[in-house]
């Protein structure tokens, strides 16, 4: 690799570098120890605690979450999308759209964080061997703190959906109202 070629590749480098380290300060420093919270519940569900069934199971669970938070990013691309139409057409906006977009464009970043569930160094190793759960510990361990992470990413972008929701339906008369739409004079009254 000559070092023009080295250049070029510096900044992705950088980046993924960058991120990788910080995913792991997020996932070893400020998560706890997530075994108790997940291993029970499968335990309890599958009647096994080996680590071929928890990897299936969090796989699994990661899977329903990936297709949760990709159909939450639809229903938020939508109101994005409505609400574009709306301002393209020079309507006047209420105060309130600012905090709609806000709070939409917040579920989204959120969700982004639940998207993609494949972890390659799982790849390698062999979940059903003789020292399976000295060989899964570590990596075990890591994909149960992720799963906390998604859990909680996709809550807060969930509520922060149905927040959306909820000011959209109470406002509403804002946003269709004949003053809202400049040259139309209001219906006369009485």
């Amino acid at each position: 690799m000559n070092l023009l070629q080295r250049i070029h590749w510096l900044p992705y480098g950088l980046f993924f570098g960058v991120q990788r380290w910080l995913w792991f300060i997020v996932l070893k420093i400020l998560l706890p120890d997530c075994k108790t919270l997940i291993d029970p519940k499968i335990e309890a569900k599958e009647g096994a605690g080996d680590p071929k069934t928890i990897l299936d199971e969090i796989y699994r669970f990661l899977g329903i979450l990936d297709s949760k938070a990709s159909a939450l990013m639809r229903y938020n691309g939508i109101i994005l999308a409505v609400i574009a139409l709306m301002v393209r057409q020079r309507q006047d906006m209420p105060d309130i759209m600012y905090y709609i977009v806000g709070l939409t464009i917040a579920s989204i970043l959120a969700c982004l964080l639940v998207v993609g569930i494949f972890w390659r160094f799982l790849e390698w190793v062999n979940p059903t061997g003789a020292n399976a759960e000295d060989k899964l510990g570590t990596e075990l361990d890591m994909i149960r703190r992720v799963l906390i992470l998604r859990e909680v990413a996709y809550q807060l972008a969930w509520w922060a959906s149905a927040a959306v929701l909820f000011m959209l339906a109470a406002h509403l008369t804002d946003f269709v109202s004949p003053t809202a739409r400049p040259g139309v004079a209001p219906a006369p009254t009485g």
